[in-house]
């Protein structure tokens, strides 16, 4: 794959060498395929407003709650949740301020 020698940033978190854009553009690859599925994207709507349970978040989007846990596994992988036992249940949130940013400005974009 072809990459640019040099890349003017518009903001200092853009990597200026090819190698470095390389593998952030792996990365964000992951998370935008983690997030591409309209069901994760709920999830995440409704883990930004607050931290819940399996079971909940399966109740919000209308899923099993296998399905649930697969979809949350997928956005685990990839960094954009956390997860916090208490007992046998098992909740989620968001995983930083930063997923909260990429959720509104995806939001804002349609």
């Amino acid at each position: 794959m072809l990459l640019p020698t040099t890349i003017t940033p518009r903001h200092p978190c853009i990597p200026t060498k090819p190698a470095h854009l390389e593998r952030k553009a792996e990365a964000a690859g992951r998370i935008l395929r983690a997030i591409s599925n309209p069901r994760r994207l709920i999830l995440l709507h409704y883990m930004a407003e607050r931290e819940m349970s399996v079971n909940q978040l399966a109740q919000a989007v209308g899923l099993s709650q296998s399905a649930t846990s697969q979809h949350l596994s997928t956005l685990q992988k990839e960094e954009l949740v956390a997860r916090r036992r208490a007992g046998q249940t098992v909740y989620y949130s968001l995983a930083s301020e930063r997923v909260r940013k990429l959720l509104n400005s995806l939001l804002v974009m349609v």
